[in-house]
């Protein structure tokens, strides 16, 4: 749904001519076991974890670069975290 949303937005920028939008950042969700799962940027390769919180039913962990900046994250339960992750790394 994301990536179709994504496309449209593209699509629409280059058929009118505006300028293209600003570059999203990786995004994928699933629903497992009651748990929406949400992973934003970038979270592979040489990266720090840092986990901000844990519970039974939630979780927040950033993924940071060399540097100790925010490139990526994963949330479980928790949209509205993953909204704003959205958007700064979109920034």
């Amino acid at each position: 749904w994301t990536s179709a949303a994504v496309g449209a937005d593209v699509v629409a920028r280059s058929i009118t001519g505006a300028p293209p939008g600003p570059a999203m950042p990786h995004y994928a969700w699933s629903d497992q076991f009651g748990l929406r799962i949400q992973v934003v940027g970038t979270t592979g390769g040489d990266r720090s974890v840092e986990i901000v919180d844990a519970a039974p039913d939630t979780m927040k962990v950033h993924y940071l670069d060399a540097s100790g900046m925010r490139v990526g994250g994963v949330a479980s339960n928790r949209p509205g975290d993953v909204a704003g992750w959205r958007r700064a790394l979109a920034g």
